[in-house]
């Protein structure tokens, strides 16, 4: 600024020009300071609380101001729009990842009030997890398992201790374990029953003349399992599971599988 300020245009085409790596540069941010102040001429002074007019401290006017009191009102400017932005950094991340999630009217009817509030809650990051504990009441900002700053991001998604012991998965397996063993059960019904007979066809009651078809009585349910005796069952719980090789070759993991090599028959679960 004190060359730019110059009287001299020789001085002044010998500023340098600050290079930066984000958006922010200072050339605009003296211009916009520059603007404000200007601004600040016209609307006047204004008063701020309840005091009566003239109470309080006065800045100098920007036209009538010498250059050493241009410089101290730019700097003062800036750094009161720093100050700004920084208590402000958590409404500028809520444009990070807004676009990624659309929510209809439909999924908010539908949606419990707990969730909708959790969602509302962490899109502006205001949960009160460890690191805004420690903001607003001075707590511990590490996380107690691995202690890394303990972020919303770090706690949903990041922490490995959490992945290491399951945490992150837990629901998912126990909701998984549940069908793998209402499916055994059935599996092992199913292999337990004596295969068909070849060549076997169910008969045909005859129909006298003049006569209606008897409707039976009982329906019998059918299922997938129905199509084979020998079915098998993967799941991936314990270990990390791969499509056998006699079905497919793939990278995929498949959440569950069940397979006939007789019925030539394939279930899986992704």
């Amino acid at each position: 600024m004190t060359l730019t300020e110059s009287q001299d245009a020789i001085i002044q085409a010998a500023a340098p020009r600050l290079a930066t790596e984000r958006n922010w540069t200072p050339t605009e941010a003296i211009q916009q300071a520059k603007s404000t102040l200007r601004h600040g001429d016209i609307v006047g002074q204004m008063q701020k609380g309840r005091g009566f007019f003239g109470l309080g401290t006065s800045r100098p006017i920007w036209y009538k101001a010498t250059f050493t009191q241009r410089r101290k009102l730019i700097v003062a400017e800036l750094r009161q729009k720093e100050e700004k932005a920084v208590s402000q950094s958590k409404q500028e991340k809520i444009w990070e990842n807004l676009e990624q999630r659309k929510l209809t009217w439909k999924d908010l009817r539908e949606m419990e009030g707990s969730r909708l509030t959790f969602i509302i809650r962490a899109t502006y990051d205001v949960l009160p997890t460890t690191k805004n504990l420690n903001q607003w009441i001075g707590e511990d900002a590490s996380c107690p398992l691995c202690q890394t700053p303990a972020t919303l991001r770090h706690i949903l998604v990041g922490c490995k201790t959490s992945l290491s012991q399951g945490h992150y998965t837990w629901r998912h397996n126990h909701v998984l374990r549940q069908l793998a063993i209402i499916l055994e059960g059935r599996r092992t019904t199913t292999n337990a029953l004596p295969p068909p007979t070849p060549g076997f066809s169910k008969a045909t009651a005859f129909i006298r003349a003049g006569q209606l078809p008897v409707k039976p009585t009982t329906k019998m349910e059918t299922t997938l399992l129905d199509a084979a005796w020998d079915w098998k069952m993967q799941v991936d719980l314990d270990q990390k599971l791969s499509f056998p090789p006699e079905i497919i070759t793939t990278n995929l993991r498949p959440e569950l599988i069940l397979w006939s090599t007789i019925g030539e028959a394939n279930e899986f679960l992704s």
